[in-house]
C-alpha cells in the first residue's frame, strides 16, 4: 500500500472492543496497551459500521480520537477497513500516511482483499489458542463466540455450513429460550469406572454403608437448601431420595450384593439393573420415571464411596444446559437463575427433573435422542419447549422468528399473571370454585 504505518487491531471475544495487537510504524510500546470500543476513533468507527474508512486528513475528521501511547501524531492519512468473520466484525487493519493522501477506490479494494483474506486466519489463531486455556475459560470463550455467530473450537467443518440443524423431543415445560449450550457431563458413568474394592468383603460393606450416611447428609443439606430458594414443595422432592437410602430393602439387597461380589460398584449396578427391570413393567409413566431417582441415589453413594466432589464450570446468563437426564440435584448444582432452558438425552415429562423445570418456569425438553453428542460447549441454540424441538447454529431467519415468537410468549404470560388475582367469574355474575 505504499504507507508509514500499518496496524491490526482485534477484538476480545466480548467482540465490543478493540485492542492494538500488531502495528509496523507505531510506537510497539503501545501494543496490548491501547483499546477503545466499537465507535471510538477512525478505527472503532470502521468496526462499528462494517465499512472502510478513508481520511485524507484524519485529525479534520469528527470522530478522530488521538492515543498519545501510539505516537500517530506525525501521520495525516489513515484508511482502515473491518475484518468480518461470518458478518461478525472480529477487528480492524489500518494503515496510515505522513504525507496527506487520497487513496483510491482500487486501493481501498486491495485492501479490503487483504482484510478478507487476513480475518479468517486471525479467527483460527484466535481458536486453536484456546487450548492453552482451561476446560473453564475455553468453555466461556466458545459460548461467548457463539453468541455472536463464530462457531466454537472443534465443531467439524461440515458442521460449521449447517444451519437449522433440528432434533426433537418431548416437550417437557413450556416457553422458548435462545443461548449458548452449556454441555453438563454425566459426573459418574457406573458401567466405565475404574474401581478397586477393599479385599474384605465386610469393610467393604462397612465402607459402603458409611457413603450411604454421607449421601443421605448431603440430600438433607440440598433440602434444606432448595427448600429456601424455592419452597418446601420442591424440597420435598429430595425426602423421596432420602427414602429410598433409608429402605430397609434397598440396603440389604447392596449388603448381600457386596457379600456375594466382594464390590460396591458391581453391588451398586446389579442392583439399580434389578430396580430398573421392575420400574420399566410399570405403565404408569409417572411411577415408571421414578427408576430415575434411584439413579440417581445410586450415582451420589458411588461418589461418596470415591470421595468424589464434582465442581460445575459456572454458567453464563441464559445457557442451555444439555445433559444426559435432568435430575433434581442439578437445580442444587447449577445457578439457576442463569439457566434459560434444559434439554435432555433421556428422561420424560414426568420425571422430577422436569417438574421442577416446570415449576421453575424454566422451558425444558427431555427425550433427545443423540442431542448430547451431537452439541459443542458455547455453540448457539434455540429451544422450543411447546412443540419440543431444539435448533443448533440458527440462522438468522429462524432466530428473528423465534425472538418474536419469544416476545410474544413473554406478553401471553404477562397477560395471564395480571388475571390470577381476579375472581373465577363469568360475565353474568357465576362464580366458578377452582380446586386445582
Amino acid at each position: 500500500m505504499d504507507a508509514d504505518a500499518c496496524s491490526l487491531y482485534l477484538c476480545g471475544t466480548e467482540l465490543t472492543v478493540l485492542s492494538l495487537e500488531a502495528t509496523i510504524g507505531l510506537h510497539q510500546e503501545a501494543v496490548g496497551q491501547v483499546s477503545l470500543s466499537f465507535g471510538d476513533g477512525l478505527v472503532g468507527l470502521a468496526a462499528q459500521t462494517g465499512q472502510p474508512v478513508v481520511i485524507a486528513h484524519a485529525r479534520e475528521h469528527p470522530s478522530y480520537q488521538y492515543f498519545a501511547e501510539t505516537g500517530e501524531e506525525r501521520f495525516e492519512s489513515l484508511m482502515a477497513v473491518p475484518l468480518i468473520v461470518r458478518g461478525v466484525t472480529i477487528g480492524v487493519l489500518a494503515v496510515q500516511t505522513i504525507v496527506p493522501r487520497e487513496f483510491d477506490p482500487h486501493d481501498v479494494e486491495i485492501f479490503q482483499t487483504c482484510a478478507q483474506l487476513l480475518a479468517p486466519v486471525v479467527i483460527n489463531a484466535r481458536l486453536l489458542a484456546l487450548v492453552t486455556l482451561s476446560d473453564e475459560d475455553s468453555d466461556r470463550v466458545n459460548a461467548e463466540l457463539a453468541m455472536a455467530g463464530i462457531p466454537p473450537r472443534g465443531e467439524p467443518t461440515v458442521r460449521a455450513k449447517q444451519k437449522n440443524i433440528e432434533y426433537r423431543g418431548i416437550a417437557t415445560s413450556r416457553g422458548i429460550a435462545i443461548g449458548p449450550i452449556y454441555r453438563l457431563e454425566t459426573p459418574l458413568d457406573l458401567e466405565h469406572l475404574d474401581y478397586t474394592p477393599n479385599s474384605d468383603p465386610e469393610q467393604e460393606v462397612r465402607d459402603l454403608l458409611e457413603a450411604i450416611a454421607d449421601a443421605r447428609r448431603e440430600l438433607d443439606g440440598m433440602r434444606e437448601e432448595l427448600g429456601a430458594k424455592f419452597g418446601l414443595d420442591l424440597a420435598a422432592v429430595f425426602q423421596t431420595h432420602i427414602q429410598i437410602l433409608e429402605d430397609k430393602g434397598f440396603i440389604a439387597k447392596l449388603t448381600d450384593e457386596v457379600l456375594s461380589t466382594g464390590s460396591a460398584l458391581d453391588a451398586l449396578k446389579n442392583v439399580l439393573s434389578a430396580y430398573r427391570k421392575t420400574f420399566e413393567r410399570i405403565a404408569d409413566p409417572y411411577f415408571r420415571e421414578r427408576v430415575i431417582d434411584v439413579e440417581d441415589v445410586g450415582q451420589r453413594v458411588m461418589e461418596r464411596l470415591l470421595g468424589e466432589r464434582h465442581h460445575t464450570a459456572p454458567l453464563m446468563d441464559g445457557a442451555i444446559v444439555v445433559a444426559n437426564n435432568i435430575m433434581p440435584g442439578l437445580f442444587a448444582r447449577l445457578e439457576v437463575d442463569k439457566i434459560a432452558a434444559m434439554v435432555s438425552e433421556h428422561g420424560g415429562a414426568t420425571s422430577h427433573g422436569a417438574i421442577f423445570a416446570r415449576t421453575l418456569e424454566i422451558p425444558a425438553i427431555t427425550g433427545v435422542s443423540g442431542i448430547q453428542s451431537a452439541v459443542r460447549s458455547g455453540e448457539l441454540a434455540v429451544v422450543d419447549g411447546e412443540d419440543g424441538r431444539v435448533y443448533l447454529s440458527p440462522d438468522e431467519a429462524l432466530l428473528a422468528e423465534f425472538r418474536r415468537a419469544q416476545q410474544q410468549y413473554v406478553v401471553a404470560i404477562e397477560h395471564l399473571d395480571a388475571l390470577r388475582s381476579r375472581p373465577a367469574e363469568t360475565l353474568d355474575g357465576r362464580r366458578v370454585q377452582l380446586t386445582a
